[in-house]
């Protein structure tokens, strides 16, 4: 499940909060008395709604960055995507090992631990750097906590309405969905401790994996920015921004 973020560029947001204040005032008016509590309010919570409005846009743009080759007669989008990850320039490979516990889904830690890999992946050495120092310094952002909000609302409303359409009565529907919501996490891929764009919350998954995953990066991760700051060390500053990591996780 990803977040939607068709037809959000066409919302004329800022027009339709003038029109509102506008027309919120006009119906309040009396001859000659402009009651303007009631517009202030209004005023506010528009100015609330927009700041949300942004913070979706910023998440949803975030959440689809994919990369979708125009077609070029007699080559197949395969083709196209193998030549385009040969002509990106990375690091050296980097390996991390993690330990799978049989209390665990096999496929589903399989599954969050190479979604995580290729988040990662898709960072330039200057991303990671500067993501590892904000995490260090503010630790678990605001922003990822509105974003995994958002995905986690996203996913009730979904699980509902898959609920529904299997025939199931809507109280019952809402209740199952909830205790489903309950066993997941909306995840980063990859963690934010692990140098993770706050914003970049790609789907849910097990909670008790991400856990499991996130917990064992605390003692990793420091050896992984030796790693990448030590090969960082005599690159400009134009070869950390087009260069991208390359590491692989096992378990």
């Amino acid at each position: 499940m990803v977040l939607e973020n068709k037809g959000l560029e066409e919302v004329d947001y800022k027009q339709s909060a003038i029109s509102g204040i506008i027309n919120a005032g006009l119906a309040l008016a009396i001859p000659g008395i402009l009651n303007l509590k009631p517009v202030k309010k209004y005023t506010k919570q528009v100015t609330k709604n927009i700041q949300d409005y942004k913070a979706m846009q910023r998440v949803s743009g975030i959440i689809h960055p994919g990369f979708n080759p125009k077609p070029i007669k007699g080559v197949g989008k395969e083709a196209l995507e193998e030549s385009a990850e040969k002509a990106i320039s990375r690091l050296d490979k980097v390996e991390v090992k993690f330990k799978y516990k049989s209390k665990f889904d096999k496929d589903e830690f399989a599954r969050q631990l190479s979604n995580q890999e290729l988040g990662m992946n898709e960072l330039t050495v200057d991303e990671y750097l500067q993501n590892r120092k904000r995490y260090l310094s503010e630790g678990r952002s605001k922003e990822g906590n509105l974003a995994q909000k958002f995905v986690r609302k996203e996913a009730l409303s979904n699980k509902i309405d898959e609920l529904r359409n299997s025939g199931m009565p809507l109280k019952e529907a809402k209740t199952k969905a909830k205790e489903w919501l309950n066993t997941q996490a909306a995840l980063h891929d990859p963690d934010q401790i692990a140098g993770g764009n706050p914003l970049n919350v790609v789907g849910m998954g097990d909670r008790r994996v991400n856990q499991s995953i996130g917990a064992q990066w605390k003692n990793r991760i420091d050896d992984l920015d030796k790693q990448i700051q030590s090969m960082a060390k005599n690159m400009s500053e134009a070869e950390r921004k087009s260069t991208y990591l390359n590491v692989k996780l096992q378990y």
